[in-house]
Order: structure tokens, then sequence, then C-alpha cells
């Protein structure tokens, strides 16, 4: 075969590179989650902003793929065997990689509900006990409430 690029080629190079972005997006997923249950909130948005960038590549690579999810695979013309292979390989690692990104991001996200319902709880025990002792000292005749008019 010649030294003429084929499509296949750019296909081989988009597989690589989406398998690339899968992989540091995976990374920093577990980074995210560790920093949710640290409550480092301050690093996990520097995160966040570092993954939106890597998310608008992943978009891009898949733009790119689309005109080849149109063709038949086995009509694809490969240089060898070999490079068909490789590029199934890393297609299939690539499948891998984003499953496991979509379970870390569902598992942030369970973690993020807890800790937000467990800060609502204890906001609802804060104010329940402001209540509370607002209404026990009224039971002990102390002022309470607002007065609304002067009386006199």
């Amino acid at each position: 075969m010649n030294s003429t690029s084929l499509p296949t080629d750019r296909l081989a190079a988009l597989v690589a590179r989406k398998l690339h972005v899968l992989e540091l997006l995976v990374r920093l997923a577990r980074q995210q989650l560790a920093l949710i249950e640290s409550e480092d909130q301050g690093r996990l948005m520097s995160l966040l902003s570092a993954k939106q960038s890597l998310l608008s590549q992943l978009a891009e690579v898949e733009l790119q793929l689309d005109p080849f999810r149109a063709d038949e695979p086995q009509a694809r013309l490969w240089r060898t065997p070999q490079a068909r292979a490789a590029c199934r390989r890393q297609a299939e690692l690539g499948a891998d990689k984003l499953a496991e990104l979509l379970e870390l991001e569902k598992e942030g996200e369970i973690e993020l509900v807890r800790r937000r319902d467990s800060v609502v709880r204890l906001h609802n025990v804060h104010s329940a006990n402001d209540a509370g002792r607002a209404y026990a000292k009224c039971s002990a005749g102390q002022p309470c409430g607002l007065a609304l008019c002067d009386e006199g």
C-alpha cells in the first residue's frame, strides 16, 4: 500500500483521541468524587472547569466521528488487519471507559444529593431548636412576638 492517507487512518486517530479524553475524564471523575467526600468546594470548582474543557473536546471528537457511523465496518479499507484490530480494541476500551465514567458520575451525584439532604436536615434541626427556644421564652413570661402598636 502507498503512503497516502486512508479514511481509516483518520478513524483510528479519532478513536485513539476519544479513548485518551475518556481516560482523562475518568481520572478527573475519581478526583471529583474524592473532593465531594472531603467537601473541598474550591478545588471541586477548579476540577469541574477542567472537566468541562475535556467534555467539549469529547463532543468535538464525537462530531468528527459522525461521518464514520454510516459506514459499513466490514467495507472499510485498512492498511493492515492489525490496524483494524488495534482500532477495534481502542473503541472497546473507550466504551468501557465511558461506562466507568457514567458510573463515577452517578456515584458523585448520589453523594452530592446525600450531602445536600444532610445540610437541609441540619438546617431544619437548627430552625426547630430556634423555634423551641423562642417558645420557651414566651412560656417563661418573657416578651415574645413583635410589638405592633404603642399602647400608652
